[in-house]
C-alpha cells in the first residue's frame, strides 16, 4: 500500500473510492480513476460523492448511525469515550438528516454541507462549540471536553 494512504485511519474507507475490475480487484485504470478524485481538477460535485460514499460504509446509499459510528471508531479509536461518540452522531444525525428519517441520503448530505464540514472528514456543525470558538463567539476558555475513553 502507498506509505501516506497505509498511515491515514481512513485508509480501509479510501480504497473503497477506486473502481473494481469484474474480479472485483483494482486495475491500473481504476487506480487511476480512483487517484482523480485527489486531483486539483476534480469538480465539487464528484469530491462531494467520494466523500459521501466513505461515510456509506455499509454502501446502501444513505448515511446511518452505525456508518457514522464505524467511521468515528477509525478516526478517533478509543480516544473517545462511547457517550462522545454517541453525541457526535446524534449532533450530526440532528444537523444532517434534513428530512427526519433517521438517515442522511445524498440529498440531506448536499443540503448540509453549509452546516456539516463533511469535506475536512471530521464531524465539526456549525452549533458545536468548537466552530463557535472558531468564529470568535464563545471564549475558548468555556470549552467543555467529551468524555474521553478509560
Amino acid at each position: 500500500m502507498i506509505p501516506e494512504i497505509s498511515m491515514n485511519p481512513l485508509a480501509s474507507r479510501l480504497v473503497t473510492l477506486f473502481p473494481r475490475d469484474g474480479d472485483e480487484r483494482i486495475n491500473f485504470m481504476g487506480f487511476v480513476m480512483g487517484l482523480s478524485i485527489f486531483s486539483a481538477r476534480a469538480t465539487p460535485a464528484v469530491i462531494q460523492r467520494a466523500v459521501f460514499r466513505m461515510f456509506d460504509v455499509d454502501g446502501d446509499g444513505s448515511v446511518s448511525a452505525g456508518d457514522l459510528r464505524a467511521l468515528l471508531g477509525l478516526m478517533v479509536g478509543k480516544t473517545l469515550a462511547a457517550e462522545g461518540v454517541e453525541a457526535v452522531v446524534a449532533q450530526t444525525l440532528e444537523v444532517a438528516d434534513v428530512d427526519r428519517d433517521g438517515r442522511i441520503s445524498f440529498d440531506d448530505f448536499e443540503r448540509s454541507s453549509e452546516a456539516v464540514a463533511w469535506d475536512a472528514l471530521v464531524v465539526p456543525v456549525k452549533s458545536s462549540h468548537r466552530w463557535q470558538v472558531q468564529q470568535g463567539l464563545v471564549s475558548a476558555a468555556s470549552y467543555t471536553r467529551l468524555p474521553a475513553a478509560t
